[in-house]
């Protein structure tokens, strides 16, 4: 299975994952034009997608999802209520188009993938991760994309310290966020439980769940005014006592990230 993480961050978010005969992409956040060049650079053809993947309704992961669809007529997939409040702000385009609901903690297959939104808390109508794996193959070709949240329910702490590959939030460093030009009540909802997940909280988590099938950890949706990759990469390298049992990669804003899940049979 192969990952790009076209962009990761407030100024949009976009994730392409394919096998020999499935394409898909989680959230559309980032322009045709950069995600049409970015795949190019990869010698990927955006138009062959099979289906669209939406987390939530912010603008930074659907601000160009309707053109996204209409170029590659790829399937739509996503919450109800997300659906309804990008479809209003869309003039109700969305609905002409081909999609399906989908629900938590649900199986959806796209070819031989095997996708499953989990539960995230954000403050949105309805935000999801994605655990993605590939069916039909005796390795474990998994990935999991888990940003946007302020908390992490501990009834997935088991299915991901099974998933090889995790893009996982680490938004914000603490005294950088409350020491920043921004709004208290903005400060305050990033560090709710309906916000994002500081550098500490990311790998705190980290700590609870990782097991020896965790090959490799991208840290994601890093602030560009509130965190810098230093802090967050040395935070997890803190906590695992710089004894990494994992790679551990930075995604960035405007640089894209490939992953290949088979080099880290």
């Amino acid at each position: 299975m192969k990952i790009i993480i076209i962009g990761s961050g407030s100024r949009g978010n976009c994730t392409y994952i394919e096998t020999a005969t499935t394409k898909i992409i989680i959230d559309a956040g980032i322009s045709l034009l950069q995600v049409k060049t970015k795949l190019k650079e990869h010698h990927i053809d955006l138009k062959e997608v099979d289906a669209l993947f939406v987390t939530h309704e912010h603008s930074d992961h659907v601000a160009y999802l309707g053109k996204l669809l209409v170029h590659t007529k790829a399937h739509l997939y996503v919450d109800k209520l997300s659906f309804n409040v990008i479809d209003e702000r869309n003039k109700n385009f969305l609905s002409t188009l081909p999609h399906t609901f989908i629900e938590k903690d649900t199986r959806y297959d796209v070819g031989d993938l095997s996708i499953v939104p989990i539960e995230l808390s954000h403050d949105t109508v309805n935000c999801v991760g994605y655990l993605v794996k590939q069916l039909n193959v005796e390795t474990n070709e998994s990935f999991a994309v888990v940003t946007d949240t302020g908390y992490l329910n501990s009834k997935y702490f088991k299915v991901l310290s099974n998933i090889k590959i995790i893009l996982f939030e680490s938004n914000h460093d603490i005294e950088m966020l409350r020491n920043s030009n921004r709004s208290w009540f903005l400060i305050e909802r990033i560090l709710s439980i309906r916000g994002h997940l500081s550098n500490d909280e990311c790998s705190q988590y980290l700590k609870k769940f990782i097991s020896n099938n965790n090959k490799c950890i991208i840290l994601g949706h890093l602030s560009e005014e509130c965190n810098t990759e230093e802090l967050a990469y040395n935070k997890v390298i803190e906590t695992f006592g710089n004894e990494l049992p994992f790679k551990l990669y930075i995604a960035k804003q405007r640089e894209a990230l490939e992953i290949n899940t088979e080099d880290y049979d």
